[in-house]
């Protein structure tokens, strides 16, 4: 029997702090981002055929490689107009190259590259619409297709407590499939923040977020 499988994978975990500078140049507000992190970044290799398969060794020490790495994160964002935003961000600064384990032969690398995105915001009082489109291609294994996304949403906050938002991505390389999103907002006193997202598309694709944040 020669049939077999093989799943790679990578994830990217950050843990970091973010800093903003709020300046001014010929009265128009100027905003400078800076975020230094460190990054544990998770690779996974796995083979499998008819012959040798064993659900027990899916999860096993030998397909899993992991490295912590530093990098950080860098934005400019201006507001020429009131309501109007333009910004330009670039996430990983530090290149990242991490190589799966070597299983039956074959080996990956899995890359943590700069990603430089652009931005366009417009704020009405309970409505904010968003564009931004991906400057360069963002490859995160060597030896696979890469992608670059252009994404537009929207946001309507109902409550001053509550939002709702809508959103849809495409990605230019068609490496993946486009996808929409649908989701909330929740804002608790004046700092705790809690966001649910729901995705979304051809090919069934389905996903779904959770994400927290303080501010102070």
């Amino acid at each position: 029997l020669l049939s077999e499988g093989q799943v790679i994978a990578g994830a990217v975990s950050d843990l970091g702090v973010a800093l903003s500078f709020p300046l001014s140049i010929v009265n128009m507000p100027i905003s400078v981002g800076i975020s230094p992190k460190l990054q544990r970044i998770d690779t996974y290799n796995y083979i499998a055929n008819a012959n040798n398969f064993s659900a027990n060794d899916f999860d096993d020490a030998e397909y899993r490689n992991d490295e912590t790495r530093f990098n950080v994160d860098v934005g400019f964002a201006i507001e020429p107009l009131n309501g109007l935003m333009l910004g330009v961000s670039g996430r990983n600064l530090i290149s990242q190259d991490v190589k799966t384990n070597e299983v039956e032969g074959r080996q990956f690398t899995y890359r943590v590259e700069p990603l430089v995105t652009a931005g366009v915001a417009y704020d009405w009082s309970r409505l904010t619409v968003t564009t931004d489109i991906d400057l360069i291609e963002n490859k995160k294994f060597k030896e696979l297709d890469g992608t670059q996304y252009w994404r537009v949403g929207g946001e309507v906050r109902a409550f001053d407590w509550m939002s709702l938002r809508l959103g849809y991505r495409h990605d230019m390389k068609d490496s993946t499939t486009n996808i929409y999103s649908f989701g909330s907002g929740f804002t608790f006193g004046e700092s705790f923040l809690l966001d649910f997202t729901g995705m979304f598309g051809s090919d069934e694709a389905i996903g779904g977020v959770l994400q927290t944040s303080y501010k102070f």
